[in-house]
């Protein structure tokens, strides 16, 4: 008969599975106090806490498992600090190990940190010293080369991936193969080449039935929620109820050029640019406030978010201090606006927009891990409608606060800023939390992706040509 301690590791083990993360937590917390030595509990308990913002317990944890010296959890342990958004711990123990065990894993998960750090010549150096088998070090590879601008090299690598090449490819890894494989197209003028490429390979990774119908029920259930919380919201009128913090945010649909316009932003209001952190959001559904009206919340509900938030970005952000103001920048948090405004009276709010068919091109050019948001963008018509959807809420949002929120045309922002780059960190944490195309948006502004939907105007559905050009 299993005993009670193994019973409970059960349930939070299948709280973890189904993602409900609030559960899996509060049974992890009191796992971990039986299991201290107990490096895969520990680490399990680790994912349950980053997803619920108990960063604080979760470091402790990782502590636990370093101090185990166990090589076999060293990747392991550096994607739990990478996940919290802790790149500067992840690649310390990464390059430690590297240093003394040369092992494939641990220098792959190296450059997948590097990569994001925009450390491209330390990547190619250990890539290069990876065993020639390894369709993980291919794939980056040609990642880097693709960054460096060699794009027939990157394109060899692509193609010796989805070619079948490698045995046993996850499809994961196929799938991102194939979109760069179709950006490398792109970039030599073979358009056509490029749609056939991405489209395809959208539609092999198509999910099953079964998790294709859950996911939309949630992406379905969200719009409804993020309609009724416009529904009831009123801008609040005393600005002074709620003193401290007032961060600014940047938000806009997916692949609309938020990366490029926050980290230029922020050194001109001069902030400490935060990249997709999420604490707020975290904040909001730990504490079930988005089962609340935002207008009906109290000053205490109000001053007890913007604390918790302000200790979880100070935790996912080490050495972050509120002396400086932020920039907070996370795509799509316009459906949940009005809770940020209720919270951050004094805030100032940019929603970025780019031209609705350069945008669903991106959005399905590019990989995103499966989720009920990403979901939408394996085809056209969903693409199409997630766009909508967030033009239509971004349009709510400027009607609820039109002296709090202003709009950034992604087009003119490039071309207005083009030619100029980001050099120092003064204003950014490198070590912070990086969406995938963070580094790249330090890079020097151009306007390559500007109307690039002319190029596949022949091969877009022209319904939906049709549908996203009145928003223009």
């Amino acid at each position: 008969m299993a005993s009670v301690t193994e019973k409970k590791m059960k349930t939070a083990r299948q709280a973890l599975q189904s993602e409900n993360f609030r559960v899996a937590a509060s049974h992890y917390r009191k796992l971990v106090k039986v299991y201290a030595n107990h490096p895969i509990i520990l680490l399990e308990a680790v994912r349950a806490l980053t997803h619920v913002g108990d960063l604080k317990l979760a470091r402790q944890l990782l502590k636990q498992v370093e101090a185990l010296k166990l090589v076999e959890f060293v990747v392991p342990m550096a994607s739990g600090y990478f996940k919290m958004g802790d790149y500067g711990e992840a690649s310390r123990i990464l390059r430690e190990s590297w240093t003394e065990t040369q092992r494939a894993d641990v220098g792959i998960a190296l450059v997948e940190v590097c990569e994001r750090m925009g450390e491209l010549t330390e990547c190619m150096e250990i890539l290069n010293q990876l065993p020639a088998e390894s369709v993980r070090a291919e794939l980056l590879k040609g990642v880097i080369h693709s960054r460096q601008g060699d794009v027939d090299t990157a394109q060899v690598s692509f193609e010796s991936i989805v070619s079948g090449k490698y045995a046993r490819v996850d499809q994961g890894t196929t799938l991102r193969a194939s979109l760069l494989l179709a950006m490398c197209y792109e970039q030599q003028g073979l358009y056509q080449k490029a749609w056939t490429t991405m489209t395809g390979a959208r539609r092999d990774a198509y999910p099953e039935a079964s998790v294709e119908q859950v996911m939309d029920a949630q992406w379905q259930n969200d719009l409804e929620l993020s309609n009724r919380v416009y529904d009831g919201f009123e801008l609040p009128s005393n600005k002074s109820a709620t003193d401290g913090l007032s961060p600014v945010l940047v938000a806009g649909h997916p692949r609309s050029g938020t990366s490029i316009v926050a980290v230029h932003l922020a050194k001109e209001l001069q902030c400490i640019g935060l990249d997709e952190v999420g604490s707020f959001m975290r904040v909001l559904d730990g504490g079930r406030y988005l089962s609340k009206n935002p207008s009906s919340l109290k000053l205490s509900d109000k001053q007890k978010i913007q604390k918790q938030y302000a200790d979880q970005m100070q935790l996912f952000v080490p050495g972050l201090s509120q002396d400086q103001p932020w920039l907070d920048k996370n795509p799509g948090m316009e459906w949940w606006a009005p809770y940020w405004l209720s919270v951050f009276p004094e805030t100032q709010i940019y929603l970025v927009r780019r031209h609705p068919l350069d945008c669903l091109l991106s959005c399905m050019f590019t990989y995103l891990p499966l989720n009920a948001f990403s979901l939408q963008f394996y085809t056209a018509e969903r693409a199409a409608r997630s766009i909508q959807a967030s033009l239509q809420i971004q349009e709510r949002l400027i009607q609820a606060a039109p002296d709090v929120v202003q709009v950034i045309q992604y087009e003119d922002f490039v071309i207005s800023h083009r030619g100029k780059q980001i050099e120092d960190s003064s204003l950014s944490l490198g070590g912070s939390q990086n969406s995938p195309n963070y580094a790249a948006a330090k890079e020097k502004v151009h306007s390559k992706q500007v109307q690039r939907y002319e190029k596949y105007l022949e091969l877009l559905p022209p319904h939906l040509v049709d549908q996203l050009t009145q928003y223009v």
